[in-house]
């Protein structure tokens, strides 16, 4: 009996030992992104739009049918049909009061009967899953970083076939939309106060695809979520959550992002933040030589590794711009690496655009310690392998490099 007892007892202890490492969060809160992509809009042609060689009719309130309206799409793969596919019609219009939208939220190309939005509004509209499961939107005037950025984005939308047939309106007169859905709560894990989430990186309205979609973590009580404010990480088989140096791995994740639950364990991997010291990263570079990375920085004053792919536009088209940055800065050092991308192909594009830095396959490890999840990506390092920008735009390296 005392024995039976024993067995009993160790039991209770093993179970309740395994429950305190195990946390089950319900994501009640829900936004999108602080993160945009262009909304070209086209000129008003009696309610017909174009898309992959196929004409729409859309069915349009007379009062609206003016000079002073425009329509768009709005990219969205989880919506409820398949009428435009995985783009939801939008209409923006200008009155008195400004400027005026009507969203297609069930995509059924009828605008007569759906809600009239003001510009700060949030856009509210159905996805595949039911009536109750509904996705997120914001809409904003068109507001490029420079000149540049807007001449590259209006030739690359405007040349894209699928539109052929609609007139489009001047860039200066586009919008940009928020489309990227995130679910997250405030949590107390183990006494450390953190908000954990979960991003629709696919815009389909699911947080649990594997590559797509990522797992992410921020500072208690954060509002505003960008890519700077954010530690994100790829949702796979084992995708480690980080918080005050304590790691946890996601054992289950509620298709719909309702919920995520979390199993303490003893090592993960630590996503790099600017002051780290960077670790070893083996990497090999397209003429197969394998070399770890950091022997590169103490070349140079800063290494700056740009992480890019030849399926990425922006990547490709801000090549000769790097170009010209490691001509002209003779303290800078930069290495490419280039990921998901088949090496022969990116090796071609590199000598085709007289790339002069050197270039290197990525690894899983470079990828998760630094948490890439847009591309292209920059990252500054200082010969002592310091963090400088963990995540920089063009215009801080090179206030960093004239200092």
């Amino acid at each position: 009996m005392k024995n039976q007892l024993l067995v009993i007892l160790f039991s209770i202890l093993v179970s309740t030992s395994y429950c305190q490492s195990l946390f089950k969060l319900d994501l009640t809160e829900r936004g999108v992104l602080d993160l945009s992509f262009p909304l070209p809009l086209f000129e008003f042609n009696k309610g017909l739009i174009y898309y992959d060689s196929i004409t729409y009719q859309l069915t349009i309130p007379s009062e609206y049918q003016n000079g002073h309206s425009a329509i768009g799409l709005i990219f969205y793969k989880g919506i409820t049909t398949n009428k435009i596919p995985d783009h939801l019609p939008i209409l923006v219009t200008q009155n008195d009061s400004g400027f005026l939208m009507i969203l297609d939220s069930d995509n059924d190309l009828d605008f007569t009967n759906e809600q009239i939005y003001g510009l700060t509004d949030t856009l509210i509209f159905s996805t595949t899953y039911g009536e109750s499961i509904e996705a997120m939107a914001l809409v904003k005037p068109f507001k490029p970083l420079n000149e540049d950025i807007k001449i590259s984005i209006e030739k690359s939308v405007t040349s894209n076939p699928i539109f052929n047939g609609n007139s489009f309106l001047d860039v200066k007169d586009w919008f940009e939309v928020q489309r990227i859905n995130y679910k997250s709560g405030q949590f107390v894990i183990d006494n450390d106060s953190v908000q954990i989430g979960l991003i629709d990186g696919n815009a389909n309205y699911k947080f649990s695809d594997t590559r797509w979609d990522r797992a992410f973590t921020a500072p208690y009580n954060l509002e505003k979520k960008n890519d700077q404010s954010i530690v994100s990480r790829s949702i796979n088989k084992k995708t480690f959550i980080e918080v005050n140096k304590k790691f946890y791995v996601i054992t289950d994740i509620d298709p719909f992002g309702n919920y995520l639950i979390l199993k303490k364990v003893d090592n993960g991997l630590h996503v790099l933040e600017k002051g780290d010291t960077t670790p070893t990263f083996l990497l090999t570079n397209f003429d197969g030589k394998t070399s770890d990375i950091s022997s590169y920085y103490k070349k140079n004053e800063y290494t700056l590794l740009y992480f890019w792919g030849t399926w990425c536009k922006p990547c490709v088209e801000k090549m000769p711009k790097l170009n010209q940055i490691g001509a002209s800065y003779k303290n800078l050092n930069i290495l490419g690496i280039n990921s998901f991308d088949i090496k022969e192909k990116a090796d071609k594009l590199a000598k085709d655009k007289g790339i002069t830095w050197e270039n290197f396959t990525a690894s899983k490890k470079i990828i998760d310690s630094f948490g890439v999840q847009a591309f292209p990506r920059y990252v500054l390092i200082n010969r002592d392998g310091i963090i400088v920008f963990p995540d920089s735009s063009i215009e801080e390296i090179i206030d960093v490099l004239n200092e």
